[in-house]
């Protein structure tokens, strides 16, 4: 074979290995990449799933740019100049793009730190809803309404964030209400109904009370303190509902009334007619 035919040969040869290896490297980091994010979901390591997901995109931008380098050189062209020039036009692109940086660091800081992970339900700012990505730019958001709300990386990490998946207990803190009449008998039954049934509750965690807080302008007020230990939102809720239908119960069968605070408002108003009023035609 002529020369020139075996280095045109050679030259396509070269181009699609090039394609080849990049072809499977992708292949591989998405075989191993779904292997490690279903891993990490079966044990609950949700943190986990957004550096893999961080990791697998920034290695198909790796082979990319590692493939569109080796076309260039099996064409014949100097990549060293060129590699080069973009290191200088980097920089000029970095200083131009502190935003884009600002979220690349920012994506790094959220990983690393865990402020909240994929599915975790949040408060960022005004935004309230749950964790659905954590990309290199940005983290996407789904609020209660079902909307998707994106925000960069940067900003992201520099707002104070509220985890409410990461919480153990569930704060129990109702304030109960009474006729300022009770005789003060009923009074320390109904306290005692109350301490009662956080005592009975197998959830409620050590340390709780309920006490006669303050003598309101309308009623009598029984603060109640307690953490219901458990983690589950669904199943705090549950358990709130049980604890308040107990004392509503058990103040029924005591003959003790709850009352609604009702505040009077006094409105006044000037009736006075206006010095130029003319009577009507």
């Amino acid at each position: 074979m002529a020369i020139v035919a075996r280095q045109t040969l050679l030259r396509y040869i070269g181009i699609f290995a090039v394609v080849g290896f990049v072809w499977l490297g992708l292949r591989l980091v998405d075989a191993i990449s779904d292997i490690a994010i279903a891993r990490m979901r079966r044990q609950a390591r949700r943190q986990v799933v957004s550096v893999v997901t961080l990791i697998r995109r920034g290695a198909k931008i790796l082979l990319l740019a590692f493939s569109a380098i080796g076309i260039l050189d099996t064409f014949g062209i100097d990549v060293t100049t060129g590699i080069a020039a973009l290191g200088i036009g980097g920089i000029a692109l970095a200083l131009g793009a502190q935003k884009t940086v600002e979220n690349l660091v920012g994506s790094v800081t959220v990983i690393a730190d865990r402020p909240a992970q994929v599915g975790d339900f949040v408060r960022v700012g005004d935004v309230v809803g749950t964790v659905e990505d954590v990309g290199i730019r940005s983290t996407r958001i789904r609020t209660n309404d079902r909307t998707i709300v994106t925000i960069p990386n940067g900003d992201f990490s520099a707002r104070q964030i509220e985890n409410f998946s990461s919480r153990d207990r569930f704060l129990f803190n109702p304030v109960i209400h009474l006729d300022l009449g009770l005789p003060s008998a009923k009074l320390k039954e109904a306290i005692t109904i109350v301490q009662t049934v956080l005592a009975e509750n197998d959830h409620i965690a050590e340390g709780a009370r309920a006490r006669l807080a303050t003598l309101g302008e309308a009623s009598l007020q029984i603060e109640v303190f307690s953490y219901i230990a458990v983690s589950d939102f669904d199943h705090s809720v549950i358990i709130r509902e049980e604890l308040l239908l107990a004392i509503v119960e058990r103040f029924e069968a005591a003959a003790i009334s709850l009352v609604t605070p009702v505040r009077n408002v006094l409105l006044s108003s000037d009736a006075r007619e206006p010095e130029n009023a003319t009577e009507p035609s």
